[in-house]
């Protein structure tokens, strides 16, 4: 599933695409759901579905994963809800995920899991054919990156001395001669 974009907002319910970035580090998001579009502050605690993972016996498991076997498994519809019992949502994740950490995963994970689940299920897959083609545009514009860095190399750094000595000069043939009392 393409998570990418997407993220959980602290004390908001609901998911968010993010559609920019502002200048004073905060965000512009559009809502999943009823795709409003609003700023987000810097200060917001932000969670990228993307970057969330499961506790597990081994190792962590990427909720892309989870969230990809829930699909394959159930469809579109899923036999729990996020209000069910916590033995009911257990029993569910441990179907989709038999070695998940029972001790560290709480009954609130499972619900979000459910939730998100609900809402990013109609997302477009990942697109193969974009990715392939991101590394060749990017080979394809590394050479002309590099001549860029060795000319800007190359060329000789004004010191601050020498550019305080040029704006002034400047000003001077620009300005208009003064008339003082004598002129007059």
């Amino acid at each position: 599933m393409n998570l990418k974009g997407i993220i959980s907002i602290a004390g908001m319910s609901g998911l968010y695409k993010v559609i920019a970035q502002t200048k004073n580090g905060g965000f512009v998001v559009e809502g999943i759901t009823d795709q409003k579009r609003f700023p987000v502050s810097s200060t917001s605690r932000i969670s990228a579905l993307e970057d969330i993972s499961i506790y597990a016996e081994n190792e962590d498991i990427l909720l892309s994963v989870i969230l990809d076997k829930i699909k394959q498994m159930h469809g579109d519809t899923l036999p729990v809800q996020p209000k069910d019992e916590p033995s009911k949502l257990r029993a569910f994740l441990k179907t989709i995920l038999p070695e998940y950490d029972e001790e560290r995963v709480f009954p609130s994970d499972i619900k979000k899991i459910v939730s998100w689940y609900s809402l990013v299920k109609d997302l477009p897959e990942e697109e193969k054919v974009e990715e392939a083609s991101a590394p060749e545009a990017i080979a394809e514009n590394a050479p002309a990156q590099e001549e860029k860095k060795e000319k800007a190399a190359k060329a000789p750094k004004k010191t601050a001395k020498e550019s305080a000595v040029k704006s002034e000069s400047a000003e001077e043939a620009t300005a208009k001669p003064k008339k003082t009392k004598k002129q007059a």
